[in-house]
């Protein structure tokens, strides 16, 4: 299984173990709560943050030694400028490429605990995939802080969450009004077309079987954002399976796949020329793109350019090259 396959399966458990982990929020949340305050005066510590999965986590001091379990959150880390007191992170963690050099502690869905612990985190920033190390962290009075994300509002409270947590709310605050800013370029210049002009969009997580993403994904919000009619918006799970016939029958007028250098992903004339998908709108009339997934599968702050990317191929003569 090739990189991208393996974090995109991870991804899709995610969504469904994140019932099953809500249930041990309350209990992980309660052990973090039971720490002597020892914050410095007027170092804004000790902070009570409220993660994504409504646990309350108190974090003592200023965290000078952070792990990242997951890219997202490591991309929200180095934005804010944090690259010196991230210690570690999993080994699907490319972005920046500054943070291939830190030090590695397994694998996205199943990092290491004694390597975590090797590392003296003063905190770390799981995802909602993570059920069994958040609860031995916070056995060993390690605050975990859990970031979770299906839309782009979420990735934005997510930046503020993680610039409490340590120290960078004003940093936070920079990064969150960037992206807010850019996103309201884009969806300012669509908020006038009428839901029956919005093309319908097919997003390919898998082609074998056909897997495209469904509500309450991030994907699902930066389709919709961009002026698109998702055609699994009424999915019943998140990461919807489909038949080659229900696929025609949905007849998306563009497919967006995904692309990703150095593996096998399909090209464009090989999604082209499948057999049976010629009656599809979007391989007739040529609407079929690639574009980077991590862009529109990883909820961290490049997710604002995952959504200009999906406007430029679904309104080209709207947002032509340069800014949006």
């Amino acid at each position: 299984m090739n990189r991208r396959s393996s974090r995109l399966r991870c991804l899709v458990l995610s969504f469904a173990v994140l019932l099953a982990i809500s249930v041990i929020a309350g209990a992980c949340g309660r052990s973090s709560n039971q720490m002597s305050s020892s914050g410095k005066p007027g170092s804004g510590f000790p902070v009570m943050i409220e993660d994504s999965l409504k646990r309350e986590v108190r974090i003592e001091r200023e965290p000078k030694r952070v792990v990242s379990l997951a890219p997202s959150n490591t991309e929200i880390l180095f934005a804010l400028g944090l690259s010196d007191r991230v210690v570690g992170v999993t080994s699907y963690c490319d972005y920046p490429p500054e943070a291939t050099r830190k030090e590695k502690v397994g694998g996205f869905s199943d990092p290491n605990i004694e390597r975590v612990l090797s590392l003296s985190p003063d905190v770390v920033f799981a995802t909602t995939i993570h059920g069994e190390q958040i609860q031995q962290l916070e056995r060993l009075r390690i605050p975990v802080i859990v970031l979770h994300a299906t839309t782009l509002d979420g990735v934005i409270q997510n930046v503020m969450l993680a610039g409490k947590a340590t120290g960078r709310l004003e940093e936070a605050r920079v990064l969150a009004e960037r992206i807010k800013e850019k996103r309201d370029r884009i969806t300012r210049k669509l908020g006038e077309i009428p839901d029956g002009k919005r093309p319908r969009v097919y997003y390919e997580v898998f082609s074998e079987p056909i897997m495209s993403a469904g509500p309450n994904t991030l994907i699902h919000d930066l389709i919709t954002l961009a002026g698109g009619r998702n055609v699994a918006a009424d999915a019943k799970t998140d990461y919807p399976q489909y038949s080659l016939e229900v696929l025609v029958k949905k007849d998306p007028q563009v497919m967006i796949a995904p692309d990703v250098h150095g593996t096998d992903a399909s090209t464009l004339e090989k999604v082209r020329t499948r057999p049976g998908w010629g009656n599809i709108s979007a391989i007739r009339d040529g609407r079929v793109y690639l574009i980077d997934d991590d862009l529109i599968t990883i909820p961290g702050p490049r997710a604002v350019d995952g959504l200009e990317a999906i406007a430029r191929v679904l309104y080209p003569n709207m947002f032509q090259s340069g800014s949006p």
